[in-house]
């Protein structure tokens, strides 16, 4: 529809007029090309978008995968560090039971020296330098009942060991 203006408009006016319509008209394909390019660029923010969108989404599936994944990692992990756990306990057994096994046996072993000495002593006493003390000795073996070892000692002092090596018994050898 149409509007129909009655009335006269002077020049002046009529070319203000048509002056305001042309700069109207400028600043409407001024904002038509702006509309063109924010629709455009719209336009590619929507294909940036999308593309964004479905980038997270293969990342997320792939995050996920790999949380999952470290998941069993750490499971698994923690599993073998409880299997080394248990094996460390066991080896610390195995190795209390070898000390104790050690330790029983220098005990064992001591008490075969201790032993081997007695007999050495008893067998080949160590016959002492000094007449005074050989005489000490053999006293002190025939009051401990060893009448044997007193006679060696005793021999001895006099200077005649071959007697008492012909006399001594095979243990005494």
């Amino acid at each position: 529809m149409g509007l129909v203006l009655a009335g006269c408009v002077t020049t002046g006016q009529g070319d203000k007029m048509a002056a305001d319509i042309a700069q109207q008209r400028q600043r409407l394909d001024v904002m038509e090309v702006r509309d063109r390019d924010i629709n455009q660029k719209v336009g590619q923010l929507r294909v940036v978008l999308d593309e964004a969108t479905a980038l997270l989404g293969r990342n997320s599936a792939d995050l996920g995968a790999r949380m999952a994944k470290n998941e069993n990692d750490i499971a698994a992990m923690t599993g073998k560090i409880e299997e080394a756990k248990y094996l460390v306990g066991e080896l610390q057994k195995q190795v209390g039971q070898a000390t104790t096994k050690v330790a029983t046996i220098e005990q064992t072993q001591g008490q075969l020296l201790q032993n081997q000495q007695r007999i050495v002593d008893r067998v080949a006493p160590t016959m002492p330098e000094d007449k005074e003390a050989l005489w000490k000795e053999a006293q002190k073996r025939l009051t401990d009942g060893q009448r044997d070892d007193a006679r060696r000692f005793q021999r001895h002092r006099a200077g005649d060991a071959r007697p008492a090596l012909q006399n001594a018994s095979p243990i005494e050898m």
